[in-house]
């Protein structure tokens, strides 16, 4: 299953459609394709967290 996310998609968003998507994690790309990394629901969990 692919989701995607738009560059003005937040952290909240993101963390929404991967629960919604039972996707534990999300492979992060630029524009073009090339590999950046990935983030998992733990990680934005911790991000949505320490930005309150």
């Amino acid at each position: 299953m692919t989701v995607d996310l738009q560059p003005e998609d937040t952290l909240q968003d993101a963390l929404t459609v991967m629960l919604q998507s039972s996707v534990g994690m999300a492979v992060i790309t630029d524009r073009k394709g090339k590999y950046l990394g990935c983030c998992t629901i733990e990680s934005l969990a911790k991000l949505i967290m320490s930005d309150r």
